[in-house]
């Protein structure tokens, strides 16, 4: 007779059944409830990890909790900027909610760093998708906000390659850069020379004067010459 023992299957160790997607939400305590219950109904897709009534409370979680996804509702109390603070502070994935329509403040989000934005007008299995794509590590966004930020992006990096000069001249109009090209050709002559020479009366070319000092911030004809000099090329 054989002295091996059989093992019992029940006695095996058991593989831990994988949780699920741990969320934790920001919004007012009056609507915590119903993404609670919406969570918990989900199981074991999602789990419910807590909730927090603003993103500075929710940044003090992250300090102790393991997140997958932080569901921030945008219609909320919290400051401009708080929402940069979070996603800079957190590695899990932040997704954002909100009954905005403008498209500004769904642009803002994602630029902050929010994975994605659902209008609250979404379904809830568009809700659950959403949830699922950015713990994978995509993005929910559609291509119209994708188009708007990759111009606003690069509008900004635009804007900011520019030197400061040059901006102020941009601001120009045509007629104050006429003047400017004229004062150029004969610093000397008086304002009613130059009045003469584009065919404007004095008033009106003292009206141009004060927009032209206050767009490249000068406060007289000899700053406004060596601005000129500087810059010859733009008004030639």
């Amino acid at each position: 007779m054989s002295n091996a023992t059989l093992t019992s299957p029940s006695s095996a160790a058991e593989a831990p059944e994988p949780a699920g997607i741990r969320v934790h939400i920001v919004t007012l305590p009056m609507l915590s409830w119903a993404f609670q219950s919406w969570i918990e109904s989900t199981a074991p897709t999602l789990t419910f990890s807590g909730s927090s009534s603003s993103i500075a409370a929710c940044i003090l979680t992250t300090e102790t909790q393991d997140l997958d996804v932080i569901l921030v509702d945008l219609d909320g109390d919290d400051p401009q900027g708080a929402l940069a603070q979070l996603t800079q502070h957190t590695r899990a994935k932040v997704l954002a909610v909100t009954s905005a329509k403008e498209d500004t403040i769904k642009d803002a989000a994602i630029i902050a760093g929010a994975k994605g934005v659902l209008n609250k007008r979404d379904s809830i299995n568009h809700l659950l998708k959403a949830i699922e794509c950015v713990h994978r590590g995509e993005l929910w966004i559609d291509r119209n906000t994708t188009s708007r930020i990759f111009s606003e992006v690069t509008r900004a990096k635009s804007q900011a390659a520019i030197d400061p000069d040059q901006r102020k001249i941009l601001t120009l109009t045509k007629r104050e850069k006429e003047i400017i090209a004229a004062i150029l050709r004969s610093p000397s002559v008086k304002a009613a020379g130059i009045a003469d020479e584009i065919f404007i009366s004095q008033n009106t070319l003292r009206n141009h004067m004060v927009n032209i000092y206050a767009k490249l911030e000068i406060t007289n004809r000899t700053e406004l010459y060596a601005f000129a000099i500087q810059h010859k090329a733009e008004f030639s």
